[in-house]
């Protein structure tokens, strides 16, 4: 069991360490590249919590490990890529829009480690926000910066927002993750080694994306009109 937990903190240690180097990668304003070395990180931050789950659970050290990897991974560095590569706006006004997902990583991942893990998150996840940043990025849809200025701040209030999202980390979904979402990420990565460019594998992993994305939103919408009564006759 030591073993397995210490590979799951080796996996978020590299996590953060690929996180880095997309940093990196930005500043040396190679942005293709930082977004998608990011799409390892994702992959490595996947794979931790299913190793550490599958013995057990996470550590205390594993968890805070996990919170500062993330938001170096999926705070930092698609922020930074997102106003390098002119996706927003420029000036403070763009500067300010990345910095509010930083923000809203940094207090997301914080009450990710006191709230009570269930069958949803609360709020948006950050790793789901930086894979929609990243997919977008990497593929040919094209937004006014204007527009996806607008985007980027709603993704910062959905991610510090109390709107539940699915998880698919209870033991119940472990198969299907197995069986889903391992293949399609090592395919992911294939495809990525293969190709300079990712716009056409891109173009169909934003779609379901941008579904989970407004899927919170949504969800409390529809419940919202829900009767009182007739939610009542449903909870029994």
């Amino acid at each position: 069991m030591r073993h397995e937990i210490n590979l799951a903190n080796t996996l978020t240690v590299l996590n953060g360490f690929v996180g880095f180097i997309s940093i990196w990668l930005t500043i040396e304003n190679l942005v293709i590249p930082a977004a998608q070395v990011l799409l390892l990180a994702a992959l490595l931050d996947a794979l931790d919590g299913r190793v550490a789950r599958r013995r057990g659970g996470a550590s205390e050290l594993g968890m805070e490990l996990d919170s500062l990897a993330d938001i170096v991974s999926f705070g930092v560095a698609p922020a930074l890529f997102v106003y390098r590569a002119g996706l927003v706006v420029g000036g403070p006004l763009g500067m300010l829009a990345v910095s509010s997902l930083v923000v809203a990583g940094i207090i997301r991942l914080a009450r990710f480690n006191f709230v009570k893990k269930g069958e949803y998150f609360m709020g948006l996840p950050i790793p789901a926000q930086a894979l929609f940043l990243i997919t977008y990025h990497l593929s040919d849809y094209v937004l006014p910066p204007e527009v996806f200025t607008v985007i980027v701040v709603a993704l910062a209030f959905l991610m510090v927002s109390t709107l539940k999202y699915p998880s698919f980390k209870s033991r119940h979904a472990l198969g299907l993750e197995a069986a889903v979402l391992g293949p399609f990420a090592l395919a992911l990565l294939a495809w990525e080694a293969l190709t300079s460019g990712l716009l056409v594998l891109n173009a169909l992993a934003l779609p379901p994306l941008v579904v989970y994305v407004v899927l919170g939103p949504l969800a409390h919408w529809a419940s919202s009109r829900t009767p009182k009564g007739a939610q009542s006759r449903k909870d029994r």
